[in-house]
């Protein structure tokens, strides 16, 4: 139970570090795009392309968790 703890605290700390991350990406992006004097359609086409990468690996990595188990990383 000790360790499920731990688990719980890295799950809890990798989803704020993402969280933060993505958040950066989602604001941050835009506005340096924006002031490489990229147009805002061009911007959303960044954002879909990157949506749908995503969507994919997201999709791929399910199916790789639901057919081998959960997969140690380093």
């Amino acid at each position: 139970m000790v360790n499920m703890e731990a688990e719980l605290r890295n799950i809890f700390i990798s989803k704020t570090i993402v969280g933060i991350a993505s958040g950066f990406l989602l604001i941050g992006l835009p506005l340096y795009l924006s002031d490489l004097g990229i147009s805002i359609s061009e911007i959303g086409y960044v954002f879909g392309i990157a949506m749908l990468f995503y969507a994919l690996l997201s999709l791929y990595s399910g199916y790789i968790s639901e057919s081998f188990g959960r997969l140690r990383i380093g």
